[in-house]
Formats: C-alpha cells, sequence, structure tokens
C-alpha cells in the first residue's frame, strides 16, 4: 500500500469526531460496568461508524479506517426523483438491478438510428494538447488519495485521478489513461461543442450548472451525435461522447473519457483565451451548497473544502461518482479529475470531501 508522507496531517476542525453522552447516562442511572460498556458499544456504532465524516487522521496508512464506504450513505439525488419514495426503497431498487452507467432514475429505452447532422457543419476545437510535464510533487499528493481509498477498501481498479497545477504545467495520475463512464461530467462537452456550433441559448447554463438532463441532450441532439463525437476526437481527446444521458441505447457502450482528458479540458477553460461562459456556469458557491443534497458540493469535493467558491461538474449514478473541478488553494489553480466508477463510491458521501480535504491540507 502506497505510504503516507512522514508529515503528520492534522485533521480538520469542521470535521469533528463527537462522542455521545450516552456511556455518562449508562453509569449515572446504575447500569454499572456492563451497562457502560454496552452503551460505549452502541455510542461508537451510532455515532462514529455512521455519521463520521472521511477526514485525514494524524495515524499511520493501517490506521485510516473513517474513510470505509458507509452502507447508510444516501446518494446525491437529483431534484426530479419522486420524493414519495423513500430513500431507502430508492436505493434498494437500485442497488438490486444496478447497471453501470445508467442514471439513478428512470430512463427512456431507445433502440432507433441516433440524429446526426450533415458531415461539414460545425467547427474545430481551437486549443491544441497541452504541454504537462510530470511531477512528483503532485504524484505524491495522488498518492495519498488512494492510500486512503485504499486503507478504506474501496476498489483501487476502479479507480481514476488526474491532477495539474494550472500554473507550472506540473502532472500527475493514477489510473488516469483508463475510459471510464463519467455519468454528467460529460455535460461540459457538449455545451462546449454546442457554442461552437452556434447553439448558445440557455440550454448552456441548464445543463453545466444545474445538470438539467433534457437540456443536455437538446444540446446533444442539436449537434449530432456523430459529430460530436468527431469534434472531440479530432481534437486529441480520448473520448466517446455521443450518447444521451437518461437513456439506455440498446448494444451502445455509453459515454467513455479519462481523467486526463477531463483536466486537459479544464486547462483550457480557465486560460486567457479560454470558455469563460463555461467557467461561469461551472462555478459554485461551498457555503451555500454545503447542505444541499441536489448540489455540487455535498459528497464531492467541495465539501472537504472549507468554503469560499470552486468550479466543478459533478456525476452520479449507480455505479459512479465522479467530478472535475478548479480549485483555487492560496491563489494557486489546480485542476482535478476523479473517477469512482464502482457501487461503493457512488453509495459514499465521505470518500470525495475526504480527497478535498487533502487536498486543501498538501496543495
Amino acid at each position: 500500500m502506497t505510504e503516507l508522507p512522514l508529515k503528520a496531517l492534522q485533521q480538520r476542525p469542521h470535521n469533528p469526531i463527537r462522542r455521545s453522552p450516552w456511556l455518562k447516562l449508562a453509569v449515572i442511572s446504575g447500569g454499572g460496568v456492563i451497562g457502560g460498556l454496552a452503551a460505549w458499544w452502541v455510542s461508537e456504532l451510532l455515532l462514529n461508524r455512521a455519521s463520521f465524516v472521511c477526514s485525514v487522521p494524524v495515524f499511520v496508512p493501517q490506521q485510516i479506517t473513517a474513510c470505509r464506504a458507509p452502507v447508510a450513505n444516501q446518494p446525491m439525488l437529483p431534484t426530479f426523483v419522486n420524493h414519495f419514495q423513500t430513500t431507502a426503497q430508492w436505493m434498494d431498487q437500485a442497488v438490486a438491478e444496478p447497471v453501470p452507467g445508467v442514471p439513478l432514475h428512470p430512463m427512456t429505452r431507445m433502440t432507433e438510428q441516433l440524429p446526426q447532422m450533415p458531415a461539414g457543419m460545425g467547427s474545430t476545437y481551437p486549443f491544441g494538447p497541452p504541454s504537462f510535464t510530470d511531477s512528483e510533487r503532485l504524484q505524491v499528493v495522488v498518492a495519498q488519495i488512494t492510500a486512503i481509498a485504499q486503507a478504506s477498501e474501496y476498489p483501487m481498479d476502479a479507480l481514476s485521478i488526474s491532477l495539474v497545477d494550472l500554473s507550472t504545467g506540473e502532472y500527475a495520475g493514477f489510473g488516469d489513461r483508463t475510459p471510464r463512464y463519467p455519468a454528467s461530467v460529460i455535460k461540459p462537452f457538449w455545451a462546449i461543442a454546442a457554442l461552437a456550433h452556434g447553439k448558445t441559448g440557455p440550454d448552456i447554463e441548464a445543463a453545466i450548472t444545474y445538470s438539467d438532463n433534457a437540456a443536455s441532450n437538446r444540446l446533444l441532439n442539436g449537434v449530432g451525435h456523430e459529430v460530436m463525437r468527431d469534434y472531440w476526437q479530432a481534437a486529441g481527446f480520448s473520448i466517446s461522447a455521443q450518447y444521451p444521458v437518461n437513456v439506455w441505447v440498446s448494444d451502445r457502450p455509453g459515454n467513455r473519457v479519462t481523467t486526463a482528458d477531463l483536466v486537459r479540458l479544464l486547462h483550457d477553460i480557465q486560460s486567457p483565451q479560454g470558455h469563460r461562459r463555461i467557467a461561469q456556469a461551472m462555478r459554485h458557491d461551498i457555503d451555500a451548497e454545503h447542505n444541499d443534497g441536489a448540489g455540487a458540493v455535498q459528497g464531492f469535493l467541495g465539501a472537504g473544502l472549507p468554503g469560499g467558491e470552486l468550479l466543478t461538474k459533478v456525476g452520479l449514478t449507480s455505479g459512479v461518482r465522479a467530478e472535475m473541478a478548479i480549485l483555487t488553494l492560496d491563489d494557486q489553480p489546480y485542476a482535478i479529475a476523479i473517477i469512482g466508477a464502482d457501487l461503493t463510491f457512488a453509495r459514499s458521501e465521505s470518500i470525495f470531501p475526504a480527497f478535498g480535504d487533502l487536498l486543501f491540507q498538501l496543495l
């Protein structure tokens, strides 16, 4: 297992370990030693194990167990979910028949021919591949992220990470060349291509800021499925971005992208000649959305940061939790992309905040 740095990491004050008064109550009420031990066990189980939010402890790697995937965690629910069905029923149904890459809400089956646009229509992507350089400094940070995931028994073969210092071009990654289903994180690609093809309506913000699936699909259909794919592949992205969201397409592999592709797009978005409208649509207030279960902070990197703003696009399905974000830490901008393509990542609202907490401490 990857080693943590020798320098101890301090636990963030906004993620305290809470102790219950159950133990004192049991002893005061005459429960004696046995009652006290029983109450202690219950308090540990109910409060520490179920509600503890992942953070980086000051201990050695073998003792990092607080980030274990909590079965009781609820997913970030889309705003259009039927709330008359309890979250437990909803998750049980999703887990009973999990389909990797399929959103956690009703789908429409589509078997007909995907719509296309004329071959010569549209523009070309204006940015070439950036010149990133491998960084030992950032590789240490990525190693700490993977160490937390491994020690917490998340499947490492389902994890991809890319990290870039946008000021220096330094780069580090883990599983960063493996194409994975990114859930709604694919939507900025569609919005940028739609703008390049003259689609300038409010669907841009609806697709990115609010992750509206109908708006996203209108952008994709307006450009054309194969045109969308060819637009990005011609620019050097190893991406399949031609399949609509909230739709199960028979015999199709679905959208795929690498985290290396995601941080490259983030680099282009924040560049001086970059996609300003896309950057503005990705902007989220951490404090305002911290308790918003349908927002872009709770259960994701922003929940591990102390406050302020970040540029982010998140995605969540029954089998994927993903995010790409630009974090400004000590006036230094970093691009980070993480895809956890497994049910354990999808169900845990604590592991991505733990990653955000670690980034805040080490960068």
